[in-house]
């Protein structure tokens, strides 16, 4: 039985799109070809399990774009719990 795991990142930094061989548009146009392009970054992670006993099976499971599924998920919670805290305001609402 053999366990792994990984965690990689990629990042791209800010880019400007081009105007002119010499000069940068910086100021975004309403159709999106020129302007400042923002920077990001993305995280993934891997785990694996291999199971020798098994004919070499090997279990995998992964997630791509790691933070902001977590981000989403933090969200998603903080909305349910709000939502039943007014709900449960409402409901033991004294007459």
């Amino acid at each position: 039985m053999v366990i792994g795991w990984n965690l990689n990142t990629y990042a791209q930094s800010t880019q400007e799109s081009p105007g002119t061989s010499s000069h940068y548009i910086t100021k975004p146009s309403a159709d999106g070809r020129y302007g400042t392009i923002p920077g990001y970054m993305v995280w993934d992670a891997r785990g694996e399990y291999h199971l020798k006993s098994l004919s070499d099976l090997t279990l995998s499971a992964g997630i791509k774009n790691l933070l902001i599924k977590l981000i989403l998920h933090v969200l998603r919670i903080t909305i349910m719990v709000s939502m039943w805290g007014s709900q449960e305001l409402t409901m033991f609402k004294h007459p």
